[in-house]
């Protein structure tokens, strides 16, 4: 099994990367910079199940992780938080991918965490492809998550 690692920096980039054993503890606080705690309500992002993680008590003056607080209140639609819905700091969601996971593919998520902050061409030069090929790409991934989130629109 396959675990897909999501880094939500707060200067608005988004890490994804893969690799085939869960994220240790000690992985996840190189990460976020210190001691972990579990994001509640947050166990789903883009198809994918999993688990987000900040910062435990983050220090005066951690900045805001705005692109990390607006995936985690898009996951809860609907639902009205008790609580001020603001993450600072870093922020990972880790999730397994697969076969059967119903996640998108690693390079789909990547094309639309990149579009939600970036420019074609800005994706074009970060990912190293022709224009083209972003448009391409990002409608196929609109495509799957459609196809994973029949209810949702304006991915």
């Amino acid at each position: 099994m396959a675990f897909r690692i999501l880094v939500f920096h707060t200067n608005g980039s988004v890490q994804v990367f893969e690799q085939n054993k869960e994220p240790t503890v000690a992985q996840l606080q190189t990460i976020v910079g210190g001691d972990v705690e579990t994001i509640p309500d947050w166990s789903e992002y883009g198809g994918m199940k999993g688990t987000a993680y900040c910062l435990e008590s983050p220090p005066e003056g951690t900045p805001v992780n705005k692109i990390a607080t607006a995936a985690w209140l898009h996951e809860n639609e609907g639902r009205t938080p008790s609580y001020n819905p603001t993450l600072l700091g870093d922020v990972v969601f880790c999730g397994t991918v697969g076969k059967k996971s119903g996640a998108l593919s690693l390079r789909h998520a990547q094309i639309l965490e990149l579009s939600k902050t970036k420019s074609y061409v800005e994706m074009a030069t970060e990912l190293n492809v022709p224009i083209g090929t972003i448009r391409s790409s990002l409608s196929r991934a609109r495509t799957a998550y459609s196809k994973l989130h029949p209810a949702r629109e304006n991915v």
